[in-house]
């Protein structure tokens, strides 16, 4: 071992970590590298971890402030070497970001993550360089390119749920945030009545969110407009949370089985359905 070696300082990985609106930051002394956070992602959503904090994958790990926490990674940015990852996973808008040397923050969906990891992990005897080309490559062209804007904190759901047709589920929206920040409205103002009217949909058959968010804009002195908000995988991934949820508490069953029931009420093939 050469004397640079001894005095190496050991390579650590830092974590901002939100949920339920609040956020903490730790470090831990390991050599976190973006698959090993994919892969402690992908245990920690697993069924067996329900109700642990992410934190406690981590015995480990050290509480930090957010100064600390930014200036790992600044040192990240810099290559020192010491910084093996920074991290940033948001529970609530389902993200994970990571901090790549190049390019800054890269953001994704949680569950693009998770799903990249078991696929790179799938088979026991691989080598760890062939369990990072297939994780890659599972997340190429997964960067989210859109803020994530739905959070599990901004919005609810209200009223009953609607079969619209032989194919969607219709879920009212309440939002909890400025939606002329993020429609590109004018309500949030006294100098009108104007208001929205918003509807998530949930394809029954293909047993997934739909690409978009469902907006009227109406009001006096005004014709109804139709609006559309495309959503990101991680949106996508709020969403059908918050649908399982207030399935259960309006409906008293799975979201999956309600589809079920629906389609065959309306004499549609079940072996159509894709899961």
């Amino acid at each position: 071992m050469s004397g640079q070696d001894i005095l190496q300082e050991p390579r650590q990985a830092v974590f901002r970590v939100t949920e339920n609106g609040e956020s903490m930051y730790f470090s831990v002394p390991e050599s976190v590298e973006l698959l090993q956070a994919a892969a402690h992602l992908r245990n920690y959503l697993s069924d067996k971890n329900a109700g642990t904090k992410f934190t406690a994958i981590f015995p480990h790990g050290e509480k930090i402030t957010q100064e600390q926490f930014d200036a790992a990674a600044a040192e990240r940015m810099e290559n020192t070497g010491c910084i093996a990852g920074a991290y940033e996973l948001d529970f609530d808008a389902r993200t994970l970001s990571a901090l790549n040397i190049m390019d800054g923050w890269k953001v994704y969906a949680m569950k693009d993550v998770a799903d990249a990891a078991r696929q790179a992990y799938q088979e026991a005897e691989m080598s760890e360089d062939d369990c990072w080309r297939i994780f890659l490559d599972r997340l190429d062209g997964r960067e989210l390119t859109t803020p994530s804007r739905l959070t599990a904190r901004n919005f609810y759901f209200e009223d009953s749920i609607e079969a619209m047709d032989d194919r969607t589920l219709n879920f009212y929206v309440v939002p909890c945030f400025n939606v002329d920040k993020v429609f590109g409205t004018f309500v949030e103002t006294d100098e009108n009545d104007h208001a929205l009217n918003i509807y998530a949909n949930y394809d029954m058959q293909r047993q997934q969110v739909c690409d978009t968010l469902e907006i009227t804009l109406y009001g006096s002195g005004i014709d109804d407009q139709s609006l559309t908000y495309h959503l990101n995988a991680a949106e996508k991934e709020v969403l059908r949370e918050k649908m399982e949820a207030y399935c259960m508490q309006r409906e008293h069953k799975p979201l999956n089985q309600l589809c079920q029931e629906i389609l065959q009420e309306q004499d549609v093939p079940i072996q159509e359905m894709q899961m």
